[in-house]
């Protein structure tokens, strides 16, 4: 049924990410797909962008 398989991490998120991999890991037994982890810096990206609309109001 799955052929690739996307697992978005957040490394903030530890027990997100255990259940994550629990769930890819038993899909991944029956299926044998592909499974790509893509980590997340939500907070990175939140601070940036506040930043960023800090410097337009100053403008």
């Amino acid at each position: 049924m799955y052929k690739t398989i996307l697992v978005p991490i957040d490394i903030d998120e530890d027990n997100l990410l255990n259940k994550a991999i629990t769930l890819v890991e038993n899909i991944a037994k029956r299926e044998d797909p592909y499974v790509h982890f893509f980590v997340c810096f939500t907070k990175v990206a939140t601070i940036f962008l506040l930043s960023l609309s800090d410097e337009w109001r100053s403008t």
